[in-house]
């Protein structure tokens, strides 16, 4: 119980925080980004799913102290054991998504006077809206998924070390696996996570995206990324395509050196070097 009251506090710490870091007309950076505001719902709401799983497996191991049938109690305990796995799995997304959250709104902060209005102030409270207008004439034309029949798409400066391809159909199979372990090269370097699960999903199963590369997690998660970069604008360009075809929960993972780290931090690194 003690594990799930830390947690709330720490999500009521975030959204506080968050929405606290104001800028000089005082409108928050929180709701001037859409994205940063779909991915705290999405991690809130993993991270209540898991909480709500181990509240009920602890009340479960409770019942199994008191069991005198054997065969009742074996069946309980495995049902626990299936609960806190799924919890488990469900805590490590949320974790993804909570780590990466800062990053998003430091993206946001350039355009967020163009994006925002201000309606009304009542008893001291500011109301806002979203500038569709702007927020349409910032859409960049042109970026979509391609379809079919349509030749792959390169990113630009694949020869510069960014690498994103989406091909017609999956280019891995039995022969081709997906590449496990990627050795991080040194410097500047990111991903985009697409999807985390607990059992192995088939070679088909992200369609023409490539490279894919996988992580084994100490939980027996497997992690699966897309592209390799060493620029964060290309990365920025691809997740644009991936969300495109539907993968609204991916995010931009970000290492400097083989060292995980917010990818604003690499980001200041690509700057320097």
């Amino acid at each position: 119980m003690f594990r799930i009251l830390l947690k709330y506090s720490v999500f009521i710490a975030l959204i506080l925080h968050s929405t606290s870091i104001l800028s000089q007309d005082g409108s928050p950076w929180f709701v001037a980004d859409t994205s940063y505001n779909e991915m705290l719902s999405q991690a809130i709401s993993f991270q209540a799913r898991a909480d709500s799983l181990m509240s009920i497996a602890f009340g479960h191991r409770k019942e199994i102290l008191y069991m005198a049938d054997s065969e009742k109690k074996g069946r309980l305990q495995g049902k626990v054991t299936r609960i806190e796995r799924e919890a488990e799995q469900l805590q490590e997304w949320a974790d993804d998504i909570f780590s990466n959250l800062p990053v998003q709104v430091g993206e946001e902060q350039e355009r967020r006077d163009s994006l925002l209005i201000l309606d009304t102030v009542i008893n001291d409270i500011r109301v806002y809206h979203y500038n569709l207008a702007a927020m349409a004439e910032q859409e960049e034309p042109g970026e979509r998924a391609p379809a079919a029949g349509e030749p792959e798409r390169e990113e630009k400066d694949e020869a510069a070390g960014n690498h994103f391809l989406i091909h017609k159909e999956s280019p891995y199979s039995d022969e081709r696996p997906f590449e496990h372990s990627f050795a991080l090269p040194d410097g500047p370097f990111y991903r985009i996570q697409m999807a985390a699960y607990g059992n192995p999903v088939g070679y088909d199963f992200f369609g023409g995206i490539s490279p894919v590369t996988t992580e084994l997690t100490d939980k027996g998660i497997t992690r699966y990324y897309a592209g390799k970069f060493v620029s964060f604008e290309a990365a920025g360009e691809a997740i644009k395509r991936l969300r495109a075809l539907g993968y609204d929960d991916a995010f931009i993972v970000g290492y400097f050196n083989g060292r995980r780290m917010a990818p604003e931090r690499v980001r200041e690194y690509e700057r320097i070097n």
